[in-house]
């Protein structure tokens, strides 16, 4: 699969080997079942913050307290992502 969406774990293994991860029962534990999950959380992610929409076309926050909470905090995950992304795209 794409490294990009590899836990932590999965990376252990390719780099270590199995035998090697077996002696870290918290990552084996997650390289044995979790691998999907992990990756399917990356997808579900990627797919909000590129399904969101342009925030800096949000006029008047202050006309709607709830846009005004929760628009910021929208910003930051996309600061996020991003920075992830990036990260990941680079190593891989």
């Amino acid at each position: 699969g794409d490294g990009r969406y590899w836990p932590s774990s999965a990376w252990f293994a390719f780099g270590h080997g199995r035998r090697q991860l077996k002696k870290h029962p918290a990552m084996n534990t997650e390289y044995r079942t979790c691998l999907d999950v992990h990756s399917l959380g990356l997808s579900a992610v990627r797919c909000f913050v590129e399904l969101m929409p342009n925030l800096d076309l949000v006029d008047d926050l202050a006309a709607d307290p709830w846009l005004s909470e929760v628009m910021p905090k929208f910003r930051e995950i996309r600061t996020a992502w991003n920075r992830y992304w990036a990260d990941a795209r680079r190593f891989w």
